[in-house]
């Protein structure tokens, strides 16, 4: 989150998400991919000045602030490079942390500062020992996209049992009235089905902005 009152241009984090406003773009910072790195490699650009994350050295550590104009891939120049790199736990899910592709050291957030409670918070590049990062967590919206894909999925496969029941029409002259009935009455039932399930995704997608809403308002999401 932006601090300019107590350290001018660097990244301060505030906290957890219901200590912040996440419609404010003090609170929003944007992942941007590395063209030609298949997600590898990533930019990490503010939503407040729409500037990219880079190290400025300051009292001999390197902080973190949003203020290159644009990205940079040249990973051998530590404060001129953009580069970052993101990980994610295989243990710890929806977590991320990121790594600074120049001299491969994670992004840290500075506690317990003794010398300046202004320096506490801060996002910075703890060289002294590597070991030192900092885990973000994030929302994940795969059952969403699951659940709207498994009833895409369901309608395209109805679709094909009722083309398969007209060709046993058409091959059967002598079943033709009985089996036209049959395909008649589940033709019924599959527009009954699929205007069901058009209401599930529709309750799906009002749910989806829902969420949307209270994380604007800084709520908690919905538990399955």
């Amino acid at each position: 989150m932006w601090n300019e009152e107590e350290f001018g241009e660097f990244y301060k984090f505030s906290g957890t998400k219901k200590d912040v406003d996440p419609v404010s773009p003090f609170a929003k910072v944007e992942i941007v991919p590395s063209p030609g790195t298949y997600g590898a490699y990533i930019y990490l650009r503010s939503a407040y000045n729409n500037k990219y994350l880079i190290p400025v050295k300051l009292h001999g550590i390197n902080f973190l602030s949003f203020s290159a104009d644009s990205p940079n891939d040249d990973m051998s120049l530590v404060g001129v490079s953009t580069r970052f790199e993101p990980f994610t736990p295989s243990d710890m899910p929806n977590t991320i942390w990121f790594r600074y592709a120049a001299n491969q050291t994670p992004i840290y957030i500075t506690t317990n500062s003794q010398d300046d409670p202004a320096l506490d918070q801060l996002a910075c590049l703890y060289s002294q020992d590597r070991a030192y990062r900092t885990y973000f967590e994030y929302a994940a919206w795969e059952s969403y996209e699951d659940k709207m894909k498994a009833n895409e999925q369901e309608i395209q496969s109805r679709d094909v049992e009722i083309q398969t029941l007209k060709g046993q029409v058409a091959a059967d002259e002598g079943d033709k009235v009985k089996l036209k009935g049959q395909v008649a009455a589940w033709e019924t039932y599959e527009e009954e089905r699929k205007a069901k399930l058009a209401e599930e995704m529709e309750k799906l997608q009002s749910a989806w902005e829902s969420f949307q809403s209270d994380v604007t308002a800084g709520a908690d999401p919905p538990k399955d």
